[in-house]
C-alpha cells in the first residue's frame, strides 16, 4: 500500500480526499411575483359600490319615464298635428296638453337623473382613483351624463323652437356615451370581483 507524507502527517492514497473548494453562499429565496391585483382599500370599493348601486336604480325609472315620453310624443302628439293651415281650437288644446304632459314628464326626469348623477359620478371617482383601471368608464360616465343631462334641461327649456328639438337629439347621444361607459364599468366590475351584477 502506498502512502505520502504532507507536512509533517502521513496519508494512504485510498483515503485521502483534497480539500473541496468553498461553495458560494446561498442567495436568499424571493417568492415569484404575484399575478393578482394590488390589494386596494375595501372600504372605498363598498361604499363607491352602493352608490353606483343607487344610482343604477333611479337610472332604471329615469329609462321608464323616457320611454314614457317616447311613446306619448310619438303616438298621441303626432295625429295632432295639424295638416294645413287651417287653426282648429279643440285639436290645438289637446296638442297642448299633451306636450304639458310630455315636458313634465321630462321634468322628472332630468330631477331624478340628477340625484342619480350626485350618487353616481362621486362613486365612479373613487373608484378611479382606488384603481386605475376604472378611469376611462368613470372619464366616459362623467362627460355622457353631465353633458346629456345640461343639453336635456336646454333642450326642454327651447322645446318650442327648432334648436330645441337639436338639443334633445344631442342630449341623446351623449346620454349614450354615458351608457356605454356604464356598461364598461359593469365588466370591469365584473372582471375584477368575479360576481355578475
Amino acid at each position: 500500500m502506498e502512502y505520502f507524507v504532507q507536512g509533517n502527517s502521513m496519508y494512504r492514497y485510498s483515503s485521502y480526499q483534497p480539500p473541496s473548494a468553498p461553495q458560494p453562499p446561498t442567495p436568499p429565496y424571493q417568492p415569484p411575483p404575484s399575478s393578482q391585483q394590488p390589494p386596494v382599500n375595501t372600504s372605498v370599493f363598498i361604499d363607491a359600490l352602493g352608490k353606483i348601486r343607487d344610482a343604477s336604480l333611479l337610472f332604471i325609472i329615469v329609462n321608464v319615464l323616457a320611454v314614457i315620453g317616447s311613446v306619448i310624443l310619438i303616438l298621441y302628439i303626432q295625429p295632432l298635428m295639424p295638416s294645413s293651415f287651417e287653426f282648429n281650437m279643440e285639436v290645438f288644446i289637446k296638442l297642448l296638453s299633451a306636450i304639458f304632459w310630455v315636458i313634465i314628464i321630462w321634468v322628472f326626469e332630468v330631477v331624478i337623473a340628477l340625484v342619480a348623477l350626485i350618487k353616481l359620478i362621486p362613486g365612479t371617482s373613487s373608484l378611479a382613483r382606488a384603481d386605475p383601471e376604472f378611469s376611462t368608464a368613470s372619464n366616459l360616465i362623467s362627460i355622457g351624463y353631465i353633458c346629456g343631462i345640461i343639453l336635456l334641461v336646454l333642450g326642454i327649456l327651447t322645446l318650442i323652437i327648432l334648436i330645441g328639438f337639436l338639443l334633445l337629439v344631442l342630449s341623446f347621444i351623449f346620454l349614450l356615451i354615458g351608457n356605454i361607459g356604464l356598461i364598461l364599468l359593469c365588466f370591469k366590475l365584473h372582471d375584477r370581483f368575479k360576481d355578475a351584477l
